[in-house]
């Protein structure tokens, strides 16, 4: 088993108890398990990254749909007010495992996938936060922590049309799974990246706070109205097809969906 070992110095490889710079391409240890020394923040990731520019930029396209690494360095580089630094003490790296049933009618037939995400954790809480919208140089000297536990779970939620429907999960299994060294590079990147470069996230969270400062509850149509003209349209979209057998179970599902939102919609109004 590879190891890369992650330090405020650098990156390292170990032979006979010693520690070894570095000196190779970094894709030669994309598949090696990362060991992170405690005390090792965004800043180091970042300064380690910035060394190795250009072969990042090339290697974790990817992960950052193109988007070079200098400009998210120079974030990382601006002074940062105490009054902006953010609460953000550790970036949790974890796996999110899912199941889905892709058999609409009949025995199911399960599909299974899994992706890390990357979120913010403050000390002493229990929420996550996004860091899609947060500066580099707020969270430069936070922490690493790595959850290399995977739940596999599907979620069934029942028929629409069912008043005493309830949301139950069936777990699969639960397991454990390694991440690599291009597995923290590449969701920390991808990230940092998700609205574009820093200026770009910087407008997306300004129009945000539009929408939320302008909302106006008395205009904003019911999910429910969303879902009935989904449904009817789909449901027209079908029943101009050939009439399978399939197709008649999805025509006649959708059927007590739409009825049961119409009805649902009445009764609110």
């Amino acid at each position: 088993m590879d190891f890369i070992y992650l330090k405020k110095e650098g990156l390292f490889t170990k032979s006979k108890k010693k520690f070894i710079v570095i000196d190779k391409s970094i894709s030669y240890y994309l598949n090696a398990f990362p060991k992170i020394d405690n005390d090792f923040t965004v800043e180091d990731l970042m300064n380690i990254l910035k060394k190795h520019e250009t072969e990042v930029d090339f290697l974790f396209q990817s992960f950052t749909k193109g988007y070079n690494l200098h400009l998210y360095y120079e974030e990382m580089n601006l002074e940062s007010l105490n009054d902006n630094k953010s609460k953000i003490s550790k970036l949790e790296f974890s796996w999110v495992g899912e199941v889905e049933n892709i058999k609409e009618f009949g025995k199911p037939k399960f599909e299974i996938s899994q992706y890390a995400q990357v979120n913010g954790k403050v000390e002493f809480e229990k929420d996550s936060y996004s860091l899609s919208f947060v500066n580099l140089n707020e969270i430069k000297d936070a922490k690493f922590k790595i959850n290399k536990k995977i739940i596999y779970q599907y979620i069934e939620f029942g028929n629409l049309w069912d008043e005493n429907r309830k949301v139950t999960k069936k777990t699969f299994f639960n397991g454990v799974k390694e991440f690599t060294f291009q597995d923290i590079i590449g969701y920390f990147l991808n990230e940092i990246t998700f609205y574009g470069y820093p200026e770009d996230a910087d407008d997306e969270a300004d129009k945000l706070d539009k929408i939320i400062l302008n909302i106006d509850k008395s205009k904003t149509t019911p999910f429910e109205e969303i879902q009935l003209k989904w449904k009817k349209k789909l449901f027209d979209n079908i029943d101009k097809k050939k009439k399978t057998e399939k197709n008649l179970l999805r025509l006649e599902k959708l059927k007590k969906e739409i009825d049961y939102l119409e009805n649902s919609l009445k009764n609110k109004n």
